[in-house]
Order: C-alpha cells, then structure tokens, then sequence
C-alpha cells in the first residue's frame, strides 16, 4: 500500500463542469480564509464486524478526550458546539461510501497489509462518526478527534476512513501521520490532506482534499506540465501550511509566500532544503475564487494565480514563480559533439517512432517525455535544451520549454515551443513511480565534463 512518501495521488481526468465558460475568475476578499463552525467526517470499517461496541468505545474515547464531545442524535442540537454524532451503518455497501477497491488502496491506502485490503472488500458495517466544533478551537478540537476516532478503532477491530481525503489507514499509519506527528500546536497540513493531480487537455490540474477540516478553503493549481509536479506540490503544501498559520489575504487577492516566516520547524527546514542558493524564498500570489468540476469537494475553492509575474501564458509566469520561490538549477556545458555522443544520439533518434506511438496511444497519470533538441543562439550557434511534449504529429513535436536559455532573449523556460523530431537529439521518457528512460548523452556529457575537471 502507499508509503508516507507519497504527497501527490495521480488520478484520471474527470468532467470538467467549468470548461468553456468565458468567465473572469472573481478574487478573493482580502482578509483570513477560514470558516466556521467545522464539521469533519470521518469512518471506520469492519472486516466484516466489530470486535467490540462501537457505542461503548466511543464513550470511553469520549470521556479521555480534551476537549470533551458532547455525544449526540443530531449535531444541530448540540449545547456545547463540540459534539460528535456516530452512526452504525448495518449494510455499510448500499448505505455508505462503497469499500475503495485494491487498485485504489495501491494509492490512497495507507499501513494495509493485504489480508487487510481484502477482508475491506467484504465489509457489512461502517462506524461513521461526525463531528463539529468552532473556528476558535480548530487545533485542540481536531487533534482530539483524532485520537477518539482511534480509540474507537483500536476498541472494535476496524480500518479508519477519511472522508475528505478518500483515505483508508491502519491504526498503526493513523497514529503515525495524525497523532504521533502532530508536536507543535499547528500540525505540518500536509500530513492531514491529500493532492490529487490529473491531466486535463494539454495540462494538469491539482487539487487538495481536507482542507475543509481546518475551516479553510481547499487549493487547486492549473495549467501546469507534469513535470513540475513535484514543485508545484510542494507550493500547495507550503501555501496549506501558511494559511494554516494565519496567513490572510491582502487586497486585489494578493497572497505573498515566504518560506521564512513558516512557523512548523519541519516544514520550515523542509523548504529550506529544497530550495537552491539563488532562490529568493518568496512567491508573489493571486488568490481567486476556484471554479468546482466534478471529483472535487464540496467545500470552497481558491485558484492560485501567478499574474504577478511577467510572462508570454500561465506556464511561463508558474516558472518564474518557482524561480523565485526555489532558485533555478541552471548547468550550461560547452561540449563538442564528439563520435561517441553522436553514436548515442543516433540510438536515441531511432527509438523516437516509438515513443511518439506511446505518446499518441495515451501516457499513463504522472508519465511524460521530454526531448532535446537545438535553438539558435544570438551568437549563431545553438543551445541544446528540453522540451516536455504536449502534442506530437508526425515529424512535429510541440511542448513546454523545460530549460533556462543562457544566450536566447526571445525564449524563457515554459515557453511553449516546437521542434521538429529529426532535430531531436536525446529523450527522456519519465514514468509514473520516478523511474527515467533514455538521456544516454546526458551521462556521456557528464562524464566528459568531471574528466575535464580533474
């Protein structure tokens, strides 16, 4: 099943309830981004049964919790506005979310072994436990949840669900990620939602899901090639963790990021250490009211923007922003085309027809290719850079410029660009699970260049 390492889940694309409409997307009133009073829901699943009462359980985790909830018939009933409403479901299929599937669980499955992912699929009764609290006591109130939820857990002998990440654990990974890990007053907000990125047309979309359970809005980042999705996550998780903190809006949906002023030591250091020594640690944002498609949840919705910075489209304001935000990693290497780079060129080149059969049949979630190919310096010479493919007919390719030009004002990095495929010097076909293929010249190049050095 997923391993903690896993922050972006890759899912196929959904209906785009939004596409074609000629809108201006509306940005957000200045000011905080929370809401109140919070609701969260969250379940538990028999294999097939309970072990024990869940009723009982959850008085007895009630009853150690602090604060304590007020258990109730109906939340909107509740005296103290900290109140829990549970629920067994006796048909847990035909009345509740259906149990995820194996090959889902491969994803969003978190601690199961595979008996335990089985017995799943034979589930009869579900523990659904609802609970409410105000905005001003989201942290101890949530935590507490948290441990009430796995105190029942452990009592009756069942799999935690996560309604609003779609997420099943174990006891032992639901302590891991949403107790043992929460030390400071605000936890680290990645280990409490998930991002879920797929293409759709050209590009991808990622959205979050759990953010409601914070009283916040949950974030989606658009138009972007696959490969930035590490980084483009690692700005959601940094965004989440801001606004987490307090941060709040300023006028126009101005949103400024700065990596210093995170407060969570881990995720502080975190940014620290990803980002690159010219980074300048900040992104310059636009908030602006999210349009919902289908798949998304049924909370808020802020779109971040990136019109604050100067570029030709969306993609090459994004690069700029994570230029800014992480520091660009620019290697130049002046290299003359020698017998052996062109013999490991002309490898690659016939492997080409059948990379574009395999872009044109379909790239599976998370997989693309990029090419290498040449552009024409001021100088008169070229400079050799990649191109992500977004589109390949024939002999044409089309895709997002993937490098930072050193001698080529007329180009930026994501600049859409087209080459043509006989130009194409090397490739790289990047899958899903991070493994590469291709970009043989790539290791010849650096072998030439450490000699060099020596």
């Amino acid at each position: 099943m997923t391993t903690k390492s896993a922050l972006v889940g890759l899912l196929t694309a959904g209906l785009c309830l939004s596409c074609g409409i000629d809108s201006t997307p509306e940005v957000w009133p200045p000011g905080p981004l929370t809401d109140d009073p919070i609701y969260v829901q969250y379940a538990v699943y028999y294999l097939p049964r309970p072990i024990g009462d869940p009723s009982e359980a959850l008085r007895s985790a009630v009853g150690e919790s602090r604060p304590e909830f007020e258990i109730v018939t109906d939340l909107g009933a509740s005296s103290t506005g900290i109140a829990v409403e549970a629920t067994l479901e006796q048909q847990a299929i035909a009345d509740y979310h259906p149990p995820p599937d194996l090959d889902y669980l491969e994803h969003f499955g978190y601690g199961l072994d595979g008996d335990q992912a089985l017995a799943l699929q034979e589930t009869e009764q579900v523990y659904i436990l609802e609970f409410l609290y105000p905005l001003e006591q989201v942290w101890i109130a949530h935590k507490a949840a948290n441990r009430v939820v796995e105190s029942v857990a452990r009592q009756t002998g069942g799999l935690i669900w996560d309604q609003e990440t779609r997420q099943v654990f174990s006891l032992g990974a639901w302590r891991e990620w949403r107790i043992d890990e929460w030390t400071e007053s605000i936890p680290a907000l990645s280990d409490h939602f998930v991002i879920h990125a797929y293409q759709e047309g050209d590009y991808v979309r990622a959205i979050t899901l759990g953010m409601s359970k914070f009283g916040l809005p949950d974030i989606v980042v658009e138009d972007f090639p696959w490969s930035v999705q590490p980084q483009i996550g690692f700005l959601i998780n940094l965004i989440a963790q801001a606004v987490a903190e307090g941060g709040e809006v300023g006028a126009s949906g101005r949103f400024d990021l700065d990596l210093r002023t995170i407060q969570h030591p881990r995720v502080r250091e975190d940014a620290q250490e990803v980002a690159r020594e010219d980074a300048e640690a900040m992104a310059q944002l636009t908030f602006y009211r999210g349009l919902p498609e289908e798949g998304d949840a049924e909370n808020r919705l802020v779109k971040i923007g990136f019109d604050r910075y100067k570029g030709r489209d969306p993609r090459t304001r994004q690069m700029a922003m994570l230029s800014s935000l992480l520091g660009t990693q620019r290697q130049v290497l002046d290299i003359d085309h020698n017998e052996e780079l062109l013999t490991a060129s002309a490898r690659a080149r016939e492997k080409l027809p059948a990379l574009r059969d395999a872009f044109q049949r379909g790239l599976d979630p998370g997989e693309f290719i990029t090419v290498k190919a040449p552009f024409a310096t001021l100088g008169g010479g070229n400079e050799w850079m990649w191109v992500e493919v977004v589109s390949w007919h024939g002999e044409k390719i089309s895709g997002v410029l993937r490098s930072e030009p050193r001698d080529i004002p007329s180009l930026v990095s994501g600049q859409t660009v087209k080459v043509d495929q006989k130009d194409v010097f090397d490739y790289i076909h990047s899958h899903p699970d991070g493994s590469e293929e291709g970009n043989e010249t790539g290791r010849i190049i650096q072998a030439i260049s450490a000699e060099a050095d020596l």
